[in-house]
C-alpha cells in the first residue's frame, strides 16, 4: 500500500513534507528506508526524533573502475531491521507508475503541463490503486489487506468520491472571435491561460493555404487577421 505521496523536488522542503504526511498517518513506531538522499534523514531526525527506526539503502551500480557493488544499507536511527531494509518494493512501484500513467512516459506529449492537474491525476491514480485495485499478490486491494476497508471499492465509488468534492461546473462559454488591434495587439490579457488560439493570416486563402483547416471568409479586408480563441 502506498501510505503517503508528496510531488516535488529531490529537495529538503519536500522530505520534510513527506516525513509530516507519514507521522500523521502512523499511530505506531515504524521502519522507513530511504535511499541515500541526506535530506531525508534530515527530515527523518526533526519529524520523528527517536520515535523511529530508519534505515539507509544506498546503491552504487558501477563505480569509476567499472566495477559492480551490491546495495549497502547502513542503519541511522533507532534498531531497524537491516534484513527488512530495501527500496525494491518502492522502485517496483515507480515502474509500474511509469507504465500505466502516460504523464510520467518520457519524451512524449502525455506530460503534464500543469502541476495541479499532474497532481490531481497522480491523486486519482493512487486512490484507485490502494482502494478499488486487487492487486494479484495480495488478491484483494491493499486498503483491506491493511484493515482499512471492508470490501474492495468500485469505479462508481471513486467517481462519486470527486463528484461530491467538486463543485459543479458552470456553462461554457461561447467562442470568441476578436481583431488584431494596431501592431498586432489583440487587446486581451498576457496569461494565455486555459486558452488555445488559431491565427490565420490571409482570410481569402486557399484550404491549403490556411493550415488544411477549410476556406476562411472573414468578411473584410484582404490582409485582415482574426484570431479565434476558445477555453480549454
Amino acid at each position: 500500500m502506498l501510505l503517503s505521496w508528496v510531488v516535488g523536488q529531490r529537495e529538503t522542503e519536500f522530505a520534510f513534507a513527506l516525513m509530516e504526511d507519514i507521522k500523521l498517518r502512523v499511530a505506531n513506531r515504524v521502519q522507513i528506508t530511504a535511499d541515500g538522499l541526506h535530506a531525508y534523514l534530515v527530515a527523518a531526525q526533526s519529524v520523528f526524533g527517536q520515535d523511529v527506526d530508519f534505515s539507509q539503502t544506498i546503491k552504487t551500480r558501477v563505480d569509476e573502475d567499472g566495477v559492480v557493488h551490491p546495495p549497502e544499507r547502513r542503519p541511522a536511527i533507532g534498531n531497524p531491521v537491516m534484513e527488512l531494509a530495501n527500496t525494491s518494493f518502492m522502485e517496483r512501484f515507480n515502474l509500474t507508475l511509469r507504465q500505466e500513467v502516460k504523464r510520467y512516459a518520457r519524451k512524449t506529449l502525455g506530460y503534464s503541463k500543469r502541476v495541479e492537474n499532474h497532481v490531481h491525476e497522480l491523486a486519482l491514480y493512487l486512490t484507485h490503486y490502494n482502494w478499488c485495485r486487487k492487486h494479484s499478490t495480495l488478491k484483494t486491494t491493499p486498503a483491506v489487506a491493511a484493515g482499512l476497508a471492508a470490501r474492495p471499492y468500485d469505479m462508481d465509488w471513486l467517481v462519486g468520491l470527486v463528484e461530491s468534492r467538486d463543485s459543479k461546473p458552470g456553462p461554457r462559454g461561447p467562442y470568441k472571435k476578436r481583431r488584431r488591434g494596431p501592431g498586432g495587439d489583440d487587446g486581451g490579457s498576457d496569461d494565455g491561460a486555459g486558452v488555445q488560439a488559431v491565427e490565420v493570416q490571409d482570410v481569402d486563402s486557399t484550404p491549403e493555404d490556411a493550415g488544411g483547416y477549410g476556406e476562411v471568409d472573414g468578411g473584410g479586408d484582404d490582409d485582415e487577421q482574426v484570431v479565434y480563441e476558445g477555453l480549454e
